[in-house]
Parts: C-alpha cells; structure tokens; sequence
C-alpha cells in the first residue's frame, strides 16, 4: 500500500522530473548507461552529456519506464503476482 500512494504522489508530475529521475538512476548506477546505445557520455569523461536527455530515443524510453513502473504498481496493488512476475522477467531480455 505504502507504494502505491508513493507512486500516486508522483503521477502528476511533469516529464522534465521523470527525466530527473531516470538522470538519477544513471547518476546511482553509471554502469547502466552502456545498456542504451542512445546515451552520450561527456567529452571530459564521466556522467551523461545534456544531449542525452533530449534525445528522442531517450524520451521515449522514459516514457516507456514510468509507464512499466505504472504497471508493475498497479499489479502489486492488485496482489496480481502472476501477471507482475513473468512481465518483469520480460524486462530483463529486452
């Protein structure tokens, strides 16, 4: 329940802060960004360049995590582990 009403409270957020937060998942794990053949490393090395992010393919990925983020807390709220499980398993071998 704790996150589901976590996740409410950031439904009506703009997508400049989901952008924020998917930067921070890169920030936490750099390793991450050599998944995305779409991300622009800086030229001095380290962190991800601002080009990155409005980058199209970028976006669209974005968009596409909140809206499986969306879904999975739904499932969870739901108790609807049979649906949750095998969809997360998926994410892993896109």
């Amino acid at each position: 329940h704790c996150i589901w009403l976590f996740w409410c409270s950031l439904a009506f957020l703009q997508l400049s802060s989901w952008l924020t937060f998917i930067v921070r998942i890169f920030e936490i794990a750099p390793s991450a960004t050599s998944l995305f053949e779409f991300v622009i490393h800086n030229k001095e090395g380290g962190g991800v360049a601002e080009e990155t992010f409005r980058n199209k393919r970028f976006q669209i990925h974005a968009r596409r995590v909140i809206g499986t983020v969306d879904l999975a807390v739904d499932l969870l709220e739901q108790n609807d582990l049979e649906t949750l499980i095998p969809a997360l398993q998926s994410l892993g071998t896109k």
